[in-house]
């Protein structure tokens, strides 16, 4: 099969760098003893995954660049692809707590994959034990991917094949093995260099100049209302050049309760609940750093446009809009009306102005220009300068599996994910749904979230603050401390985790994640990190219900 990225696709390669690396990583958390045994074993899950990604040609392949890059780069049929090259499997000390977990994933999240091979690795971490509401033993598949070949959407089609339940349903239609994906020969891709460089730009000619100007003033004028900044632009602790640092969290929600906080508004939906929740944690978190929080700020949210047609095809498929995020609001129901209204006026306008017909005239943009501008090093600093101007924080909610789904007879019993961090956008929420709970997680890095833990309860209490507002006969008898007042040093001495069993000496997890970097050029082995001694930290609430749940981005 002949598979070539379009110009959307690309802009991910050449934004990609050493501290801003363009990977999504999807978490699985699952409970072994639900499998036959009772038990999942490393050689189990290798052969597991072998057998999934035998029918993923997407996962097989590494990236073909044409001559000087003056094309999009082609998926080609990795020939001396091994598994071996890509899984990593670790194993956690006794005693670690969920802070150490999340700087193992972190640790994972930070070092670039390798273009030359099929640019995608998984880490596999067994022995997860003491972490409030996980299974004992539990088992974290991590699967780090370069957003290159897969958007969210593309992520969860990816879920479900990678499970026991896809590759029944693939042994059930006769599929065991699917064709590889292979580049043209020579002349075709003189061909094609020619074509997509110059039809490219005939292409968005028309549309530039039909719509153009007025979809620029209108999205100029969406971007800029209600800003008071001198400059025009509004700028948090988040909005700034980042380091190669990364710190992960997530706070876990009952996905009816969001559900039933959506119905006490009219016209409200769950993305509108989700906003609000992030906006009350937004100035909770930048008031306890001492930051102002009197302007209004703005999310930018991925929108899926894929069409019947682009499904099973991975890539990328989105447009955006930039709903606010109304963090100037100190009561939560009328912060939470500002967002409803805000967030369907931005719905609206990206619907005015042909988001999907944005999204296809991108994709046309000349590779060769692309490129050259990436070696000026001017389509990076402006890209930077352009999304500060867009919005503070990206939002993307991607549903997640409608059933439950299992690896080697292992139950999922928890998904979640880490998604990428930028220059000017240092601070991310990954939203999604799966097994009754509707997770939100965020990345950052260590400067500027120091205590993601922190951002957890605020999240917890941003929520708990709304429900209790709007639904007081279905709060919780014990709410959340309020943490909207609360000084600097609250976030840095959170309280110790509840441990299931008696605590062993910590361990860190910086030998863990040396292992996962010598594992990128090494066969797949099971290794414990050293020891050190460190502070606990607060966990967030975690869940393993099972139940069908579904959300909307859109």
């Amino acid at each position: 099969m002949l598979r070539q990225l379009h110009s959307v696709d690309s802009l991910f390669l050449h934004l990609d760098s050493k501290h801003s690396q363009m990977d999504v990583t999807p978490m699985y958390f699952y409970d072994p003893s639900t499998a036959a045994d009772g038990v999942v074993t490393p050689e189990q899950i290798e052969q597991h995954l072998n057998r999934s990604i035998a029918t993923l040609p997407i996962l097989r392949s590494r990236l073909e660049r044409p001559l000087l890059n003056l094309d999009n780069p082609y998926l080609v049929e990795d020939s001396y692809f091994d598994i071996r090259n890509h899984l990593h499997q670790i194993e956690m000390p006794s005693g670690a707590d969920w802070k150490t977990l999340c700087e193992v994933v972190a640790k994972f999240q930070e070092h670039q994959l390798d273009l030359k091979r099929p640019p995608w690795e998984i880490m596999i971490v067994h022995g997860i034990n003491g972490i409030e509401q996980l299974p004992d033993n539990c088992i974290l598949m991590a699967l780090k991917i370069h957003h290159v070949i897969v958007d969210g959407h593309t992520v969860m089609e990816m879920t479900e094949r990678l499970h026991d339940e896809g590759l029944s349903r693939r042994a059930h239609s006769g599929i065991k093995q699917e064709e590889g994906y292979q580049a043209p020969e020579l002349l075709g891709k003189l061909t094609r260099i020619l074509s997509n460089n110059l039809l490219g730009t005939i292409r968005m000619v028309k549309p530039l100049v039909k719509q153009g100007p007025k979809v620029g003033m209108k999205l100029i004028d969406h971007l800029l209302r209600d800003n008071t900044s001198p400059d025009g632009v509004v700028r948090t602790r988040f909005n700034q050049p980042i380091s190669d640092k990364k710190v992960w969290d997530y706070a876990s929600f009952d996905l009816a309760e969001f559900k039933s906080v959506s119905k006490a508004l009219p016209n409200a939906t769950i993305n509108h609940v989700v906003l609000a929740t992030i906006a009350g944690a937004l100035r909770s978190y930048l008031q306890s750093k001492g930051e102002a929080t009197d302007q209004v700020l703005r999310a930018i949210a991925p929108i899926n446009v894929r069409k019947p047609q682009q499904f099973d095809q991975g890539g990328n498929e989105i447009a955006l809009f930039f709903p606010d995020l109304p963090i100037q609001i100190a009561d939560p129901v009328e912060r939470f009306k500002a967002v409803s209204v805000a967030a369907t006026l931005a719905r609206k306008i990206a619907d005015d102005i042909g988001a999907e017909d944005l999204s296809d005239m991108a994709k046309q943009l000349p590779p060769a220009y692309v490129t050259y501008l990436t070696k000026l090093g001017s389509f990076q600093t402006n890209a930077g300068a352009l999304l500060n101007h867009a919005g503070h924080t990206i939002v993307t909610n991607v549903p997640g599996p409608s059933s439950t789904l299992h690896l080697a007879g292992a139950k999922l019993v928890q998904m979640t994910g880490i998604a990428i961090t930028s220059d000017h956008l240092g601070l991310l929420h990954a939203i999604n749904s799966y097994a009754g709970r509707f997770n939100i997680a965020w990345t950052s890095t260590p400067e500027m979230m120091p205590d993601p833990e922190f951002y957890a309860e605020c999240m917890r209490a941003s929520f708990a603050e709304l429900k209790q507002a709007l639904l007081p006969e279905q709060a919780a008898a014990t709410e959340p401390a309020d943490v909207s007042a609360e000084p600097i040093e609250a976030a840095t001495e959170p309280a110790k985790p509840r441990a299931k069993r008696a605590a062993a000496p910590r361990k860190t997890a910086k030998s863990a994640a040396k292992t996962t970097k010598k594992a990128a050029s090494s066969r797949t082995r099971t290794t414990k990190p050293k020891e050190t001694t460190g502070s606990s930290a607060a966990p967030s609430k975690r869940s393993s219900k099972s139940a069908k749940a579904t959300t909307q981005n859109s």
